[in-house]
């Protein structure tokens, strides 16, 4: 099971992403809205206080506008933690293509890059 955290601005927005989320997980979960619409919260805050609700130890923190299309991708995401050298997992998108590090953002084509952080014990 899995907590999913999402920080609400857009009723719209909201209606997607629910029903991508319920079509494509492939796993029991509970959904914790933070109305955000008279935008009193930073998202940082809003997402700490969901994160305070939650009732499982997995936890998802998602923009409300974007749309799930992996089936089964909630599945997909518990098995990273089967390893215990797993702490964390993100996604981070980007529409820019580059070598060097950058800010997320620009309006050139859709790119997406893999980071991988390590401690220094690995």
């Amino acid at each position: 099971m899995m907590s999913i955290v999402v920080c609400h601005r857009s009723t719209d927005f909201l209606e997607q992403f629910k029903q991508s989320l319920a079509e494509t997980i492939g796993l029991d979960y509970e959904l914790i809205v933070i109305d955000n619409s008279q935008n009193a919260y930073g998202i940082c805050q809003a997402y700490n206080l969901g994160g305070k609700q939650a009732q499982f130890d997995i936890l998802c923190f998602a923009h409300e506008d974007i749309v799930f299309h992996t089936p089964n991708w909630g599945q997909n995401l518990l098995r990273h933690f089967e390893n215990p050298k797993v702490g964390a997992v993100g996604v981070a998108g980007s529409k820019i293509f580059s070598t060097k590090w950058f800010t997320f953002g620009g309006k050139h084509g859709f790119g997406k890059i893999n980071i991988l952080q390590h401690t220094v014990e690995g």
